[in-house]
């Protein structure tokens, strides 16, 4: 509900003040009195009056001072009532800020109709004023918006030169290192053949725990340099119609030899065992499979790492896949009890080089993972539950 304007009405004399009120009585205002300019100005303060009718000689405080004061703190219309009617006493009236004069005795037609007239030019003035502030308001707000998208563009801009000129090393790095790597699985492997020959058991059991050290340290690093390649170079972008179970068997047999001393897993609330058939079920999507099962297989290592260190008795672990789709995405999620994501890096968890593990790996997998993902027009998000991490990825669905 639209409220009344108020008028405040200054006089030292009652009757005067009454004789403006009842001129303006047929109109819905709200009126204010006062005997002088202090008292008037007090009420000012208080009431922001829409409107302030005041004569010019009064005690304490006049007309022109009243004026002069609410001009440094208001722009609300002033008209002056007076019986001074002399030029010069209307140009000093002027010079305080008062926006009309009028002389006693006055009309009561001509009262109304200059009171009308800037009533409706300070409500418009206000209007104006309330609606610049709002469009200062946005604009500043897209200034801000548009800064900060620039500032995020250009921070974007500096970290894919700095991930390509990690990619270039990386590149020679993994070069480098493959040799003598191969040349270490190599004879690795011929050691593994000649202990077969060993007679003395013991001596036997003590060189393959030994080697068993070895071979695992050997099969870290080659992880490690697989993941430095897939940074450092394009890979093969073509899809096809593919069952994203039957990637997920294919995963889970590849990591069958590592998972079956940690935990049990299940997939669409099966335990899954090297039996399991690939095509049971069926979602299907556009996509690599050979770059999609990378995604499980990064997604699975990272539970095992953190379920290898569980405290929990094997029968208790688990790493649970689940499937299920709508008319537009397949949602796959992978949830385990390994104690979940350290809550300072979730949000960045799928930036490079972040990682909780102290024991191997270089923080890339995740990044890998997430970047395949947006390969295939999908999305991938973590959070943590009560007892784990939470993996859930949307494909869509083939067609769509």
């Amino acid at each position: 509900m639209k409220k009344k304007p108020i008028v405040l009405i200054v006089d030292d004399l009652e009757d005067n003040r009454l004789a403006i009120k009842l001129s303006l009585k047929r109109e819905p205002f709200e009126f204010l009195e006062a005997k002088n300019g202090q008292e008037a100005l007090q009420l000012s303060i208080l009431h922001n009056p829409d409107l302030i009718l005041t004569d010019v000689m009064m005690p304490i405080m006049d007309g022109y001072e009243l004026s002069k004061k609410i001009r440094e703190q208001s722009k609300v219309p002033i008209i002056m009532v007076s019986a001074l009617s002399d030029r010069k006493d209307k140009l000093k009236a002027l010079e305080c800020g008062v926006n009309d004069f009028i002389s006693k005795p006055f009309d009561k037609t001509e009262l109304l109709a200059r009171v009308h007239s800037l009533l409706h030019f300070y409500t418009g003035f206000i209007e104006k004023q309330r609606e610049l502030e709002e469009l200062n308001d946005a604009l500043e707000e897209k200034v801000k918006e548009r800064t900060a998208e620039l500032e995020r563009e250009q921070e974007k801009k500096i970290f894919d030169t700095k991930l390509a000129s990690i990619g270039k090393l990386s590149a020679g790095i993994t070069h480098e290192i493959n040799t003598p790597l191969a040349y270490i699985k190599g004879n690795m492997e011929l050691l593994e053949m000649d202990m077969e020959s060993i007679q003395d058991s013991t001596l036997k059991n003590n060189l393959k725990r030994t080697t068993d050290i070895i071979v695992d340290g050997i099969n870290r690093i080659a992880m490690i340099i697989e993941a430095m390649r897939e940074i450092s170079q394009k890979n093969d972008k073509r899809k096809e119609s593919t069952n994203i179970y039957h990637t997920l068997i294919v995963s889970l047999r590849m990591i069958f030899n590592r998972s079956k001393h940690i935990c049990n897993i299940y997939i669409n609330d099966n335990l899954f065992s090297m039996e399991t058939e690939k095509n049971v079920e069926e979602f299907i999507t556009m996509c690599n499979a050979q770059r999609i099962e990378q995604v499980w297989i990064i997604l699975l290592n990272n539970a095992l790492d953190a379920l290898s260190i569980s405290e929990s008795d094997f029968s208790r672990r688990y790493i649970k896949i689940n499937l299920e789709k709508d008319s537009e995405n397949i949602k796959i999620t992978f949830k385990d009890n390994g104690g979940g994501i350290n809550e300072e890096i979730i949000d960045k968890i799928f930036e490079p080089f972040v990682s909780t593990k102290t024991h191997s790996g270089m923080g890339i997998g995740l990044n890998v993972a997430n970047n395949i993902i947006s390969e295939h027009n999908g999305t991938i998000i973590v959070k943590n539950s009560q007892d784990g991490a939470v993996f859930v990825i949307n494909l869509p669905l083939l067609g769509k």
